[in-house]
């Protein structure tokens, strides 16, 4: 099986993050209502929310379905080195790690440039892969 291309992980990544803009959007109607409080508190909340909504996105496709909206589109899936699906946990490490490496200037994703076989930095700490189907 072969990995992705970077150019193909790029855009299953846009399309991905615009999925969960407009999942965001919608899931935070609620908290508009009490969005006048203007302490830390609710900032904290509301930061949270928003991770939880990610989290519970990327984690249910990953560990269900293999794969998300976006790369269903681009026909890919993620699989463990030994061709397994991921098990819930692995995707929640798979997600949290990303996010951490990625928040300091894309290191996780740009490490791809670098590796023969483009996979991540957190593919290759977790021994996942993404690969076309």
């Amino acid at each position: 099986m072969k990995n992705v291309s970077i150019l193909k992980r790029s855009m299953i990544i846009i399309y991905d993050l615009l999925i969960l803009l407009a999942l965001v959007i919608i899931l935070s109607f609620p908290l508009a209502s009490i969005s006048t409080l203007d302490s830390w508190i609710y900032l904290f909340l509301h930061q949270f929310y928003i991770y939880l909504i990610a989290q519970l996105y990327f984690v249910f496709f990953w560990s269900n379905g293999r794969s998300t909206i976006g790369m269903k589109t681009w026909k890919t899936i993620i699989i463990n080195d030994n061709g397994t699906q991921l098990s819930f946990l692995t995707a929640i490490y798979r997600f949290n790690l990303s996010l951490l490496l990625n928040i300091f200037f894309l290191v996780g994703y740009l490490s791809s440039f670098f590796k023969k076989d483009n996979k991540a930095l957190y593919d290759s700490f977790l021994k996942t892969n993404l690969i076309n189907k």
